[in-house]
């Protein structure tokens, strides 16, 4: 949980009290490789934050599922609409690898920002964190060719690859797993 109180400290100012709420609030969990961490139709009632390991967040769609986003060590994994609102989500968080994640229920996060303003503002500086990146998301698999998105995908996530499958890595990006393999090979070779 150290990485959590480092990682964010530029943007909230610590005290021992609020030090100690947050230790008091935080739930260590151990999720397998495969585990579903939260599943399609369930209320998103924590945020995590990962501590290692790598997830990824499915959607439903028309004909199927598609990978949606990838989390990553250090950073806060939650079906983010179903947190906020505490309604079912349709979407699931699995883990790709084994993680050790730290949880923090929506009911602690409310007293947390009713009891310590810091917190509160920090929080809503993370949501604009957070938005931020869902629109560059949005911005960067609507628009660009496949070996575009393919390259910002490799800018945030440069070992990807080595993390999850190549049908993941296609999902996210709207493509099919043969044509990611071509848009690779053709990388490798300079092309």
């Amino acid at each position: 949980m150290q990485h959590l109180f480092a990682h964010f400290a530029p943007l909230l100012t610590e005290t021992p009290a609020l030090r100690r709420a947050l230790l008091d609030a935080l739930e260590p969990v151990s999720v397998a490789k495969g585990e579903i961490v939260l599943p399609f139709g369930s209320i998103c009632a924590h945020l995590y934050f990962v501590e290692t390991g790598f997830l990824r967040g499915v959607n439903r769609t028309e004909g199927g599922e598609r990978t949606g986003w990838f989390w990553k060590e250090y950073d806060l994994v939650a079906a983010l609409y179903s947190f906020l609102t505490q309604t079912p989500t349709d979407q699931q968080i699995v883990a790709v690898e084994p993680c050790r994640l730290s949880r923090l229920s929506y009911v602690h996060l409310q007293a947390l920002y009713r009891d310590f303003p810091s917190l509160n503002l920090a929080g809503r500086l993370l949501i604009e964190r957070y938005f931020l990146q869902a629109m560059e998301q949005t911005r960067l698999l609507q628009t660009g060719d496949v070996r575009t998105r393919y390259e910002a995908l490799l800018a945030l996530h440069p070992d990807i690859f080595q993390r999850t499958t190549l049908a993941d890595i296609a999902s996210f990006l709207g493509a099919r797993p043969e044509t990611i393999s071509r848009v690779r090979r053709k990388r490798k070779e300079g092309g």
